[in-house]
């Protein structure tokens, strides 16, 4: 019984990896889109508002438990982050330069967020990652540094 559990929970958290992967892969083309009759702010704000909306929903829905005080500040800096920080820099740079290119250089993300989860929590991948995930960096380095 336990075991068809783990692979219930298993086979969900892909679906859930699966579908956040599908959201992030629009994230740059419809925000090109949206460029045409909004500004990065009201762009930004806008996506703000779903995302609060949406989160909200899901906390009620799941009855999530508050989070403990010492919870509340590391939360509130990655959520500034995630809400208002990334949407607006990439809507920025997105007025000039195409989606596509846009999307390259967002291949440098998971070696970011790897390093900041070792700067922050103290976290320590395996070297096989490490060599991977800078291997995949310079390639979108050289990448950039061609089509320009």
């Amino acid at each position: 019984m336990l075991e068809m559990l783990r692979r219930h929970q298993t086979a969900y958290a892909y679906v859930l990896g699966f579908v956040g992967v599908l959201c992030f892969a629009a994230t740059l083309p419809l925000t090109s889109i949206a460029l045409a009759d909004f500004s990065p702010t009201f762009i930004t704000m806008i996506r703000a508002v779903i995302a609060g909306s949406a989160a909200c929903i899901w906390l009620i829905f799941s009855q999530s438990s508050r989070p403990r005080r010492g919870e509340i500040k590391p939360l509130l800096v990655s959520g500034l982050g995630l809400v208002f920080g990334f949407p607006l820099a990439m809507a920025i740079g997105l007025q000039t330069v195409p989606s596509y290119h846009g999307a390259v250089v967002l291949g440098i993300l998971p070696l970011v967020t790897a390093g900041l989860s070792v700067i922050v929590h103290g976290y320590r991948a395996r070297l096989g990652f490490w060599l991977c995930a800078v291997v995949g960096a310079g390639l979108v380095i050289v990448f950039t540094l061609r089509e320009q």
